[in-house]
């Protein structure tokens, strides 16, 4: 399940400051990515995982609807690509103590779409976006990004719970 919606961002411009790296892709993903005929060598963009208290974050994860959040800055470059998958949230998991039935995760566009800038979930493109567009899904849509543009691509990833679908 996945939905789409818009949200307002302060004129910050942290991201371009942050210190960003590469995560370690599950070696499972790799192979599976591999037999599917992809021949990189890295799959994934740059990471900045947030550890200090922004709370711009905090509001922005309310607006969203999510609770019990953490957030991460990502950063594709030109060439960087994330075939299609489905998210593991194995820390979010231990770190909360909840199944992976109540994770949720919104991808924030931080920028206003770019030539070459992609993002598809559950067999949809999603291009031509504004800044603070957002798709949130739960935990097992299928998807993908990636940045064969000329200029950086850069997410906020929210992930957390989603209470006001427990009450339904």
């Amino acid at each position: 399940m996945w939905f789409q919606g818009q949200v307002d961002l302060p004129g910050n411009d942290i991201l371009y400051t942050l210190k960003y790296e590469k995560h370690q892709t599950y070696e499972n993903d790799i192979t599976e990515w591999k037999r599917q005929g992809y021949t990189h060598t890295n799959f994934t963009g740059d990471m900045h995982v947030v550890k200090e208290n922004y709370i711009w974050l905090d509001k922005l994860a309310e607006k969203i609807g999510l609770t019990n959040c953490v957030f991460t800055f990502y950063k594709m470059s030109t060439g960087d690509i994330m075939p299609r998958h489905v998210g593991h949230f194995n820390t979010y998991q231990k770190l909360f103590n909840v199944e992976k039935s109540k994770v949720w995760r919104a991808v924030v566009v931080l920028q206003d779409w770019e030539p070459g800038h992609y993002f598809d979930i559950e067999h949809r493109g999603i291009v031509n976006y504004k800044r603070g567009e957002f798709v949130l899904f739960d935990a097992y849509c299928e998807h993908s990004a990636a940045n064969i543009g000329l200029k950086d691509r850069y997410t906020l990833q929210i992930t957390g719970q989603l209470p006001s679908l427990e009450e339904v």
